[in-house]
């Protein structure tokens, strides 16, 4: 009929949360930003906790957040009548419930099928970007992205609001917001963050306060400082990123912070998961390295490795960190460039939005 709206694209993000606030903070990001371009969004979990703290849900499902409907995959599996989405996304490579493969095949509807893998910036992820693998077992064909700030990697994710947002902050009394005064450092690590490295780094600073991230990590590194420290509480995703827009150096742990502490343009130190094999040293380095760059001094860049090898445990320069916090104002110029180049490469949820409708 004349002057009718088309009818909306359904979307099912599915996740299993194994890193808990990671992989429900991409799959959150991911669901919120596809619902804005138009979509109808379901998001599927195997565990609405960590939600409640991103996006402010009352554990209760489902539940319609921004638009997004958040329902577990025991509500999927149980349903007497499942009706897959015309998009489906598997975050990480999780499964898809069996009942909804079943409803695909009884159907037999032809999703367009994707999924968002993690975040890396290795040269396998890059030649992997893009290409399109079938389910050995179920036949389908899927689309596999995997997001980092390699010349060949898929975007990130970028809100459409983030510039006003961070722009609206950087203008607002953020002192008054936090109760005490700058300059800020803020800490969200692991538990085998090199602890002593960090407190001997800034204990060596003077007229500071140190924002803690709840854990056992932050619980740590407390009883280590002499400088004034505020543990905040868990956040939404928005106030994580006024966070890391207020501090002057930020400690990051885990792939969503880190691109978050990348967008913020301020010298950031990524605390990465570790892994038995070491494969979390080669991820390191494949990060470190597509994002030299941005950086017009080969000192400053080879400081920036050896800090973040030092709070990682790796053989590095003593001082490092030391001399890392000390330099952070001069360095603050290469991690401002970063952002600019990931932000100029444009959102991946953009991307996606116009091959869903072009499909």
């Amino acid at each position: 009929m004349p002057g009718t709206s088309p009818k909306p694209i359904t979307c099912d993000v599915f996740v299993n949360i194994i890193d808990n606030f990671g992989d429900a903070g991409v799959a959150w990001r991911l669901a919120s930003e596809l619902a804005a371009h138009g979509l109808r969004l379901r998001l599927i979990t195997d565990d609405v906790k960590p939600f409640i703290f991103i996006a402010g849900a009352s554990g209760k499902t489902p539940q319609t957040i921004e638009s997004v409907t958040l329902i577990t995959k025991k509500e999927i599996e149980t349903a007497p009548n499942v009706i897959p989405a015309e998009v489906v996304i598997e975050t990480f490579a999780c499964r898809l419930p069996e009942t909804y493969e079943a409803a695909i095949r009884k159907l037999g509807l032809s999703c367009y099928r994707i999924n968002l893998d993690y975040f890396s910036c290795e040269t396998w992820a890059q030649d992997c970007n893009g290409l399109p693998s079938i389910d050995p077992e179920t036949g389908h064909k899927k689309i596999n992205y995997f997001p980092g700030l390699g010349i060949k990697n898929a975007p990130v994710i970028i809100e459409s609001d983030y510039l006003n947002r961070k722009r609206a902050f950087e203008l607002s009394d953020f002192e008054a917001r936090f109760k005490c005064r700058a300059p800020f450092v803020s800490f969200f690590g692991y538990e085998t963050a090199n602890l002593d490295s960090v407190a001997k780094a800034l204990n060596a600073l003077s007229s500071l306060t140190i924002l803690l991230a709840p854990g056992r990590a932050s619980e740590g590194l407390c009883r280590k400082l002499h400088a004034r420290t505020v543990t905040l509480p868990y956040c939404a995703q928005k106030a994580f990123d006024e966070r890391l827009w207020a501090s002057d150096v930020n400690f990051v742990r885990g792939e969503d912070s880190c691109v978050r502490a990348v967008l913020a343009g301020r010298p950031f130190l990524w605390n990465i998961y570790p892994t038995e094999d070491f494969a979390h040293k080669r991820k390191l380095d494949a990060f470190l390295e597509a994002a030299r760059s941005a950086f017009d001094s080969d000192a400053d860049f080879l400081l920036w490795k050896e800090a973040s090898y030092l709070l990682n445990g790796f053989e590095a320069t003593e001082n490092a960190l030391c001399d890392f916090l000390q330099r952070a104002p001069l360095q603050r110029a290469h991690f401002e460039r970063l952002a600019s180049q990931i932000m100029a490469k444009g959102s991946f949820v953009e991307k996606l939005a116009q091959d869903v409708k072009n499909r």
